[in-house]
């Protein structure tokens, strides 16, 4: 049985502002600006945000949350069109004319660095409220990102306000999982995140099944059963946007991958792919690898480097804009992502939203995905990923495409999830 309460929402908008550090979104940044923009706009009079400052968390007014949402919708470049791209732009010249230049296309140094200054004088320095102290009675507490509630600084006040709800989006169990692919302390530190949550009685919100019933796993095995929320995260309607047809384009076929370059990411299989590809023939399609630079991703920067036959065919690019990526999109043959492993899939996401087919690994997260526009095929079965690229390649870029419905409950769930007081037996 469910009840019905009408609680104030402390957003935590730590992650995100941090993220003026990078050039562009990724798909979780693109989440987090989402329900930060509902709550600080559509339920102003019932949000505060919750943000770092140098005397540690702090509440701040919804008038705030605008404002960095503003400022970081401003930095990411949210609203401009694919044409005022300089990196979109780039990335074309280099496809129509591989002469034109080589190595990875960036965006301007230091830009990132600029813009996290001026944010830190704009917001962080102001004082706040103490958290403790003023957040609302019965308050429902947001974590969308992960960060940073493995910091004892940053989550103690919660552990002295047990009447306030707390509910975080949890991505994923692979640092925990697949330790091999993360960062030495990234396991120690993904536990610690757990065990908080636990702690504090905390609820959850997942993008898939599988991470929902990989969860319920973890938390029996410590005596914990969560309330667990499976939602479809929301793609940005920049996705959704008609498609755009660059006639440059029309003449050269590429495919595109999507996600920082890192090993689970598997893009030194993909880079093979393409080295096989060109010793079979001279005419092969491009690869768009559409990413940054991550961690223990040597490999695949010494193929992208020093591979002649891949230097002529694959565009490294980092930091475009949500439109300049639509427009990418719009003008491919596919999207590939040969993941080794996977939470969710946003890039998969996108690609439904704007109709361009899928080329994907068989795992259990894109099994999820309606099957109308996807091939599954095995991370490591080289062969079929060769045949079904091959056969893409042939059909050429479709001129007609069925894009995925818009979605619209993401919001809504997730208030709904706050708002109820669930059943005794969680």
């Amino acid at each position: 049985m469910e009840q019905k309460i009408a609680r104030r929402i402390i957003y935590d908008l730590t992650r995100l502002t941090t993220r003026f550090l990078t050039e562009a979104p990724n798909g979780i940044d693109r989440v987090d600006l989402r329900l930060a923009k509902f709550f600080a706009f559509a339920r102003a009079t019932e949000m505060s945000a919750l943000m770092w400052a140098p005397i540690g968390p702090r509440l701040y007014s919804a008038s705030i949350a605008q404002e960095v949402v503003r400022a970081i919708e401003e930095h990411w470049r949210e609203s401009e069109q694919a044409h005022e791209d300089p990196l979109y732009e780039q990335v074309v010249q280099r496809l129509i004319c591989p002469c034109v230049g080589e190595g990875p296309i960036e965006g301007t140094p230091g830009r990132g660095r600029k813009a996290f200054i001026a944010e830190l004088r704009n917001y962080l320095l102001r004082w706040g409220r103490s958290a403790r102290r003023t957040a609302p009675a019965q308050a429902a507490y947001l974590n969308v990102s992960h960060f940073p509630i493995e910091y004892a600084a940053h989550s103690r006040w919660l552990f002295l306000r047990p009447d306030i709800l707390c509910a975080f989006f949890i991505h994923d169990l692979l640092p925990i999982d697949m330790p091999q692919y993360f960062w030495p302390n990234e396991p120690g530190r993904h536990a610690r995140r757990l065990d908080n949550i636990k702690r504090l009685g905390g609820r959850a919100i997942v993008a898939s099944n599988s991470v929902a019933e990989r969860l319920t796993e973890y938390f029996a095995q410590k005596n914990y059963r969560p309330p667990i929320l499976k939602a479809t995260l929301p793609v940005s309607s920049v996705f959704y946007a008609p498609r755009q047809l660059d006639r440059r384009l029309s003449s050269r076929p590429y495919f595109i991958v999507c996600g920082t370059i890192e090993p689970r990411k598997n893009h030194v299989f993909l880079l093979n792919l393409w080295r096989e590809l060109a010793k079979q023939s001279s005419e092969i399609p491009a690869l768009v690898v559409v990413g940054k630079r991550g961690w223990n991703s040597e490999t695949a920067i010494d193929m992208l480097e020093r591979s002649p036959s891949l230097t002529r065919t694959v565009v490294e690019v980092s930091g475009l804009t949500t439109p300049g990526l639509k427009r990418l999109m719009d003008n491919a043959v596919a999207l590939l992502a040969p993941s080794i492993s996977e939470g969710f899939g946003m890039p998969l996401a996108e690609a439904a939203a704007a109709g361009l087919p899928v080329i994907a690994s068989q795992i259990d997260p894109f099994r999820e995905f309606p099957a109308a526009n996807i091939t599954l095929i095995d991370p490591l079965d080289g062969q079929g990923w060769l045949r079904a690229i091959r056969e893409r390649a042939l059909n050429g870029r479709s001129d007609r495409r069925i894009a995925a419905p818009a979605g619209g409950q993401f919001e809504r769930e997730i208030e709904h999830f706050l708002n109820t007081r669930l059943a005794p037996e969680w």
